[in-house]
């Protein structure tokens, strides 16, 4: 069914798809941007909105802990257990970015200082399967300006939160008060489960193919699926980059094929051109970029290999430009292929 009627206006038919292109714009930002919710600030309302005095309804573990927890630390809650079914009951329908991750279980438990119920934190640990899913999870939720923490590779701690990798497992610990102890007790927590569980050591090499210069420190994120709003591309890295001044953001993701790789960057052009965007005729030292204006921004895609890959949310065609240059020439030199 056409959005307009065949005696629409040109003025209507403008505004109606001027429309459709923010819809899209929307779209193509829910799992890149609308994904990373700060994890924290979602927990703790939840522990605080009357939820203090019971733990939520789940399967409770027959152990007193989930983990043999420092001599600091008291259980106040007995331990938790929430599979793909029940998840949401946990953490009140943000249960999408895991469930699309690949998660498989999560153990939480609430504790205390010894002694002293109040205040206490909540600790969650999502079982994701694989590390690369727990990667996912924990990259696409990362807050900015966050303080990096040594006890793992991918580790870092806010003013009321802790939260890590740890193989297959993405760990949240979220305080009720954001206290100095209380740091310290999610710290002593976070240690004693790495500690305990043993994993195969595992780390991301994939973002040694973002070219270094201009590169937003702990911007690299692994979108799982449905990057951009497009259903296709899936296993995804984005990262931020600033250029004179200005974000913007470059992508690849590897595929099977060279020529799945084609494919799909043609048919993501075409999601964005069917949804208002508009194809600029530019040169480029890239042979098969693909230069698309939509609303105000460009956005610059092309195939190298079997690596898709470009750049978004530019708002000016010469940094675009220099920055998909610059992937283009860092993936020929270093993405491992033909």
């Amino acid at each position: 069914m056409s959005l307009v009627s065949k005696k629409a206006s040109q003025s209507q038919t403008g505004l109606s798809l001027s429309l459709l292109a923010l819809l899209c714009s929307i779209l193509a930002g829910v799992l890149y941007t609308q994904t990373r919710f700060n994890p924290a600030v979602v927990q703790l309302q939840q522990l605080t909105a009357g939820e203090a005095e019971l733990p939520p309804a789940g399967q409770e573990s027959q152990q007193s802990t989930i983990i043999a927890i420092p001599d600091q630390l008291a259980g106040l809650t007995p331990p938790e257990s929430f599979n793909r079914e029940t998840l949401s009951d946990k953490i009140n329908g943000k249960a999408e970015l895991y469930l699309g991750s690949g998660f498989e279980r999560l153990e939480s438990q609430r504790f205390s200082l010894q002694g002293e119920p109040q205040p206490w934190l909540e600790f969650f640990s999502y079982n994701m399967g694989k590390f690369e899913n727990a990667y996912s999870v924990f990259s696409v939720q990362r807050r900015e300006n966050a303080a990096s923490l040594d006890l793992v590779e991918h580790a870092y701690q806010t003013e009321n939160a802790l939260f890590l990798v740890h193989g297959p497992f993405y760990l949240e610990i979220i305080s009720s008060e954001p206290t100095e102890q209380m740091l310290e007790a999610m710290e002593l927590l976070a240690s004693a489960f790495v500690d305990q569980v043993k994993v195969a050591q595992e780390s991301i090499t994939e973002d040694q193919l973002f070219p270094a210069e201009g590169l937003v420190a702990d911007s690299i994120a692994r979108i799982p699926a449905n990057a951009f709003g497009h259903e296709r591309l899936d296993k995804l890295f984005a990262a931020q980059y600033e250029i004179e001044g200005f974000e913007i953001t470059a992508y690849f993701s590897r595929r099977d094929s060279d020529a799945e790789a084609v494919e799909l960057a043609g048919a993501y052009g075409a999601f964005l051109t069917r949804f208002g965007g508009e194809n600029q005729s530019v040169e480029m030292p890239i042979e098969n970029a693909a230069v698309i204006n939509i609303l105000d921004t460009y956005e610059i895609i092309f195939s190298i290999g079997p690596y898709l890959a470009g750049v978004r949310e530019a708002e000016d065609l010469k940094q675009a430009t220099t920055l998909a240059v610059r992937l283009h020439q860092h993936l020929k030199a270093t993405g491992n292929h033909k």
